[in-house]
């Protein structure tokens, strides 16, 4: 009996991960923005397994009449064939993942360059952005002492200058 009673909690537990793995693929259907096809994939149980199997034929099936809309789902159900393809094939050949993983490295490495170039670049230009603010400051101060000198000339000019008249 007390075998019986774990068989059933194990069927359990297999059946509310395969309802939740449903419910991911209604989060992806939700994702890629076609929220009003989400019911219709739980409800057939797709999982991620028959998401892999399926093929565009199987989407009006599921109740997706309108063709665009056959026609953007299907894409995004080949970019992920495409990517779990891509990962078996890695696990498959062990120089394959190695090469992955050396290729995901460089990526990184690569990028990290770019940003600290691109970090570099921006540093440099806020440099010559100060060196050119405190030139503009320089001369606006140079300015203003040369406008006060021409007023104090000015001013002496008219108290020395002969009166007229």
């Amino acid at each position: 009996m007390e075998r019986e009673g774990e068989e059933g909690a194990v069927s359990g537990r297999h059946m509310r991960a395969h309802e939740r793995m449903c419910q991911d693929v209604g989060d992806f259907v939700r994702y890629i923005g076609l929220e009003q096809y989400r019911a219709a994939f739980e409800e057939n149980f797709i999982n991620g397994k028959r998401l892999l199997r399926m093929t565009s034929n199987t989407l009006p099936q599921l109740g997706i009449q309108r063709f665009d809309h056959i026609k953007y789902v299907w894409k995004h159900i080949k970019k992920i064939q495409k990517l779990v393809d891509e990962y078996e094939q890695t696990l498959s050949d062990p120089d394959r993942k190695i090469n992955a993983s050396a290729t995901r490295i460089q990526s990184l490495a690569r990028g990290k360059l770019e940003r600290k170039r691109l970090e570099d670049m921006k540093q440099k230009q806020q440099e010559k952005e100060y060196a050119m603010f405190q030139q503009y400051q320089k001369e606006a101060v140079e300015a203003q002492s040369q406008a006060a000198i021409l007023i104090q000339k000015s001013r002496l000019a008219h108290l020395f200058a002969p009166s007229k008249g």
